[in-house]
Parts: structure tokens; C-alpha cells; sequence
């Protein structure tokens, strides 16, 4: 509009000051010839005094006539604005209009006649709408109250523009903010829309500016952070959503910054949580996203988050659950495997021993049968107990199934280190043991393998310790034996024996003896004894 008033205003030839000066001039002359007049210096008759004064007179009409009617002119032929212009005269009677305005008003003719009869002037004010007139309009021209106006013609509204033109003229143009007013119902949908799609959705979202402040939160998001939307918008993100490693609590932050610096969605890390202002802590999973322009810049970022707080508590219940002992809670074969094959590792990178103890609990099956398998869990669980009692926080105790149990020792300096250990853990877990108002006396026999000197893998430590257990379940002077190569050979020579007997009695190689029994007093049989006799090509057994 301004580059249209300043178009119209540089074809017009004659403005307030160009007027001025003419008449200034014309009265210049009309005093000076007087002054020369009284001065005797030139003779003037009434008739001239006369024509001068007519002649001025008939030159300011003239000039204001001509303003005038250009005026006229230029609104009446100004065709290609597109925008309905008035010219007014000082008492808001329209003077001339161009074809869009009298499009307006189907083309009648409304020269002459006043604005207020034709248009209803409206002005919005905070308190409301009021009806105004032609008189506070030009009141309001010169301020930006006039932006708060509106001109009304059969339900259609219009912004108006006022302008003062020269001699108490007045240029007005009709702007229709129909369009404008459709185009802001469709925005104010469209953002409704936009609210309850976000309230809507179980995810969290956040959005932020280019800073990393905080520009939306929706109501998921409000529930989790206990804070309205209205509290932290503005705030810095780092400050509002304080993300943590919730194993190592080391911070995650500057995601916002890191989203926009790499363009492109980012995904939180593992094991991601955050605690709010009262104290609730949550798990949250997801990711960053850049908010792109249509220019293809960056208005900020957005991020979309779910509470896993419950299926994170879950998944560890089932890592749990797939790692120990339901019964008394201690490592299982899985877990014990895993840290063995570690042990290994760090035994063989940094050349330290450790210690495997296979402990089995003796005549466990004898418990079972008398008082039932309830009591023997609860012998097996008050023995997890005692066993956890004796060790240090980097052992490990893990029950591999019925009544057998292992210990991991680590970073033992020699055997003897291993005996003190041992021995400290069958004195407490050897005696008596009260379950539910029952005592019965329990022990525990034990196998020692050593690492590396009796196997460099969990497989032969496994088993060597299984082996020097078996041993020692056998003597009858130790509770524990450690493991040594004379065991294995003894063990292979006793498995071998038994499929032996075993392939004997189905080839029928064993031969009955019999021999009577008698009673030295009446010399009667009273029995008969058999030896069984083993007869091998080249070989004599029995």
C-alpha cells in the first residue's frame, strides 16, 4: 500500500507547498506593487488594484480545482491496483471511487454520498467489538489503532486504509481479509488438529529451537516430567530432560546440538533414564529428529520417547531368571560358564592362578528320601547361604544342579592360600542344621583344580574338579582333595573295569564255584558260597 500511495502522489503536478509558494509569490507582488505605489515610484489605478487582486484570487480556485480534479482523475482511472480505492472529502462524502470499488457495490453509482451510509465501520478492541464513524476513522488514520478496524459490507469484512491527501481529501482503500481470516480458521485447524494428535499418541514428544530450548512438550511428556507445558517452555532441554546411563550415571547431554550438527535422526543410547523433579525415575528408549524448513534449514529438533521403565524391569527379571538359580538365587551353569571363560582370559593375559571347587553335599539323596524333597531344598538354600558367607565379593558361587555346587576363586597366590580357603568354607558349611524345627548334621565333600596347572579351559577344569571331588568322596580321610594326574589315570582305569564287567556278564564270561558252608558242631550244611570267576583268553580273574 505504501508503493501504492507513493505512485499515486507522484503523478499528481501540485501539492499543499507547491500552492503555497504560488500564492506566496502572487501576494509578494501585489504588496511590493502597493508599496512602489504609495512611494510614487509607479502610478496605479483602481482598476489595476482591482485586476491583481482577482488575478491571485482566480489562481489559488484555479489551483485548487486542479488539484482536485486530479485527484478525481487519478482514483477513477487507477484500474490496475486491484485494490477498491475512495476519495473523501473532509466530511466522509465519497468523491470518486475506481472500478473495484464500485464492483463492491454492484456498480451503482455512490458519488456524493456518505461512507457511513454505505459501510458499517467496526472497531475490535480487547474489551470487544464497537461500532465507530466516519469521524473517529480519521482520528484512528494516524495511529496503529487503526489496524484494529474494520469496514463491513454484506457480511464481508475489509481492512481499511486511510490516507490525507492534500486540501482535507482523504484516500481510502478497502483490503478483503477474507482470505486472510479463511487462511487463519484453516492454520487455527490445523494446529488443533496438530494438539490432539500429539496428546493423543502414547509417545513423549519434545521439541526445541536451534538453542536446545524447549518450544513443546505434550501431555505425555507433562505426565513424566511433572511439569506443564507453559513451566518449561523456554528453558534449555539438558536442564528440563536430564538423561543418565542408568548403570554408570554418567550424564547424556547436548542431544539437541548433536542432532542438528549430524542432520539426521539420532537414536538414545542403551540403558537411557531420566528422573524428574520429584524424585521418579523412568527408562526411555528412542530417538532425535532435525526439524527441517522449507528452505532446507533447521527449525529446531523433536524428540520422540516411550517409558520401557516396566519392560526394562522385565527384561532384567528374565536375564535374572536365564542366569541363576531359582531356587537359591546363586549363578547358574550359564553364568558360571561365562565368568570361567573370563577368568581364563584375564588369567592369561595378566599370568595370575585361581581355583575351581566342585563341592557335592554327601548322602543328599538320604536327606531327600527321610525327610522329602521340601527339607532338602531348604538344606540346599541354607547351604547357598553359608557358602556366599565365606567369600570374597570377586568369587563366585554358582550351584550347577541337585545338590552340587561350585566356587570360582580368583587370584590365588599357591595351593596353600587355596587350603585356608577351603578349609574356612567346610568348617562352616560342615555341622548341624535346623530346618523348620528339624536338625540333621550335614557335609560337604570337595575337588580342587587349579588354573593353568590343571587345564587351561572351563571344559578340563570342570572336569578335574568334578574328578578330585569323586576322589575325595571316597577317602576317608579327607573332605576335599585337590586334583592331580594319578586321578585321572585311577578314574580311567575304574571305567574302563566296569564296561569290561559289563561286556563280561552279556558274553557270559563269569564261571560259578560253589562250596558248601557246614556247622562245626553237627557238621550240616547250612549255606552254600559261589565265587564267580572271570575267565579272559590268557587271563585268570576273580
Amino acid at each position: 500500500m505504501h508503493l501504492l500511495f507513493k505512485k499515486l502522489k507522484a503523478r499528481l503536478p501540485l501539492n499543499s507547498v507547491t500552492v503555497a509558494k504560488i500564492i506566496i509569490v502572487l501576494l509578494c507582488v501585489f504588496v511590493v506593487m502597493t508599496v512602489l505605489d504609495k512611494l510614487a515610484l509607479i502610478t496605479l489605478s483602481d482598476k489595476a488594484y482591482i485586476a491583481i487582486a482577482t488575478t491571485a484570487l482566480m489562481s489559488v480556485v484555479l489551483m485548487y480545482l486542479r488539484t482536485n480534479s486530479t485527484w478525481l482523475a487519478v482514483v477513477d482511472n487507477d484500474i490496475h491496483s486491484g485494490i477498491p480505492l475512495l476519495t473523501l472529502n473532509n466530511q466522509g462524502h465519497i468523491l470518486a471511487s475506481n472500478i473495484q470499488a464500485q464492483a463492491i457495490f454492484n456498480h451503482t453509482d455512490i458519488n456524493h454520498q456518505p461512507l457511513d451510509a454505505l459501510l458499517t465501520l467496526q472497531q475490535f478492541t480487547p474489551s470487544g467489538t464497537q461500532r465507530i464513524n466516519w469521524a473517529t476513522l480519521k482520528q484512528l488514520h494516524h495511529s496503529s489503532a487503526l489496524n484494529h478496524s474494520r469496514i463491513s459490507y454484506k457480511k464481508v469484512n475489509y481492512q481499511p486504509i486511510l490516507v490525507a491527501l492534500e486540501l482535507g481529501h482523504f484516500l481510502l482503500a478497502l483490503i478483503s481479509i477474507e482470505r486472510e481470516a479463511r487462511l487463519a480458521s484453516e492454520l487455527e485447524a490445523e494446529k488443533e488438529l496438530l494438539e490432539v494428535t500429539l496428546s493423543s499418541i502414547g509417545d513423549g514428544v519434545i521439541c526445541t529451537d536451534t538453542e536446545g530450548k524447549i518450544t513443546y512438550i505434550n501431555p505425555v511428556s507433562e505426565a513424566i516430567l511433572a511439569r506443564l507445558n507453559e513451566e518449561v517452555v523456554g528453558k534449555p532441554f539438558d536442564e528440563v530432560m536430564a538423561m543418565y546411563n542408568e548403570e554408570s550415571k554418567a550424564l547424556i547431554s547436548d542431544f539437541p546440538r548433536l542432532c542438528l550438527e549430524k542432520g539426521h535422526t539420532i537414536c538414545l543410547p542403551e540403558l537411557t533414564s531420566i528422573t524428574n523433579h520429584l524424585g521418579l525415575t523412568f527408562a526411555i528408549q528412542d530417538s532425535f529428529s532435525p526439524i527441517f524448513a522449507k528452505d532446507g534449514g533447521f527449525l529446531g529438533t523433536v524428540m520422540v520417547f516411550q517409558d520401557v521403565t516396566e519392560s526394562r524391569i522385565m527384561a532384567k527379571k528374565l536375564s535374572h531368571l536365564a542366569h541363576h538359580d531359582p531356587l537359591t538365587g546363586l549363578p547358574n551353569r550359564l553364568l558360571l560358564q561365562d565368568r570361567l571363560v573370563q577368568a581364563c582370559k584375564r588369567g592369561k593375559r595378566a599370568g595370575h592362578q585361581f581355583a575351581l571347587i566342585f563341592l557335592d553335599i554327601n548322602k543328599f539323596k538320604k536327606i531327600n528320601d527321610t525327610f522329602g524333597h521340601d527339607y532338602g531344598d531348604l538344606l540346599l538354600k541354607e547351604v547357598a547361604s553359608r557358602l556366599t558367607d565365606k567369600l570374597r565379593a570377586c568369587d563366585t558361587v554358582a550351584r550347577m544342579g541337585g545338590d552340587e555346587f561350585v566356587l570360582l576363586i580368583d587370584s590365588i597366590k599357591d595351593k596353600r592360600h587355596v587350603r585356608k580357603v577351603v578349609s574356612k568354607v567346610l568348617e562352616r558349611v560342615n555341622g548341624q542344621y535346623t530346618l523348620q524345627q528339624v536338625n540333621l548334621k550335614a557335609t560337604v565333600s570337595a575337588g580342587i583344580a587349579l588354573y593353568p596347572d590343571d587345564g587351561q579351559d572351563t571344559e578340563a577344569l570342570l572336569k578335574h574338579a568334578d574328578t578330585a571331588m569323586y576322589r575325595a568322596k571316597k577317602s576317608q580321610q579327607h573332605a576335599w582333595q585337590f586334583y592331580n594326574a594319578e586321578l585321572v589315570q585311577t578314574s580311567e582305569q575304574h571305567t574302563l573295569q566296569e564296561q569290561a564287567l559289563r561286556v563280561a556278564v552279556e558274553q557270559n564270561e563269569f564261571i560259578p564255584y560253589f562250596q558248601p558252608v557246614l556247622d562245626a558242631y553237627n557238621r550240616k550244611i547250612v549255606k552254600l558260597e559261589v565265587l564267580a570267576r572271570w575267565q579272559q583268553p590268557n587271563q585268570l580273574h576273580s
